[in-house]
């Protein structure tokens, strides 16, 4: 019996041992505020450029988004629809059920054997978009496009397109439409929207 615990022992203590000179050849233990925790943020793109708010601006969520809007904006998060509110538009600025000037989210399936840039092109009445740029958020690429399309309306949208495997994607859209007239009145605040789009 004295032989077995003092084997036991030698075993307990080879485990210790070899415990101690695997963490010394990997580096030692790393506590929680470690580099580890900075690759897991940027993996889920915590580590992208601080986002500004707007004095008096408004936070909303859309899916696993979170932007801002100005305060007086009347928002309808069911229907992914966000839109000026008070004397901001006039009564009756109605586009097929949705006002003139609004900003519209939601996401858009892309089926196996679709392109991505093919379904982007049918949101926007297959209109080729006037100017592309390139972005990330939340770690996904994607656009912010302006458009002109042939019923006389500008959008400008953010899309952020998600790989969801066996060959499909999710396009995530913020649609941010206007009357070509009101174009230099609301572009602005539209693309001050857009820049505000983070994780939540």
């Amino acid at each position: 019996m004295h032989v077995m615990k003092h084997r036991i022992s030698s075993i307990s203590f080879m485990l210790v041992v070899c415990s101690s000179v695997l963490l010394w050849a990997c580096g030692g233990e790393k506590d929680s505020g470690s580099n580890d925790d900075a690759e897991t943020a940027a993996a889920h793109g915590d580590a992208e450029a601080e986002v500004n708010i707007p004095d008096g601006w408004t936070m909303a969520q859309i899916h696993e988004f979170s932007f801002a809007v100005p305060a007086d904006w009347i928002a309808d998060p069911e229907s992914g629809l966000w839109y000026p509110g008070g004397e901001n538009i006039p009564d009756g600025e109605y586009f097929t059920g949705l006002p003139e000037i609004h900003l519209h989210c939601g996401a858009l399936p892309v089926m196996q054997g679709e392109s991505v840039d093919e379904r982007l092109k049918t949101m926007f009445t297959n209109t080729d978009p006037v100017s592309k740029t390139p972005v990330t958020r939340c770690s996904l690429s994607g656009y912010v496009q302006e458009v002109l399309d042939d019923r006389g309306s500008v959008r400008i949208v953010l899309t952020l397109v998600e790989d969801v495997g066996a060959g499909m994607s999710v396009i995530n859209f913020f649609i941010c439409s206007m009357p070509s007239a009101e174009r230099d009145a609301y572009a602005g605040i539209f693309r001050e929207i857009l820049d505000t789009v983070h994780c939540k």
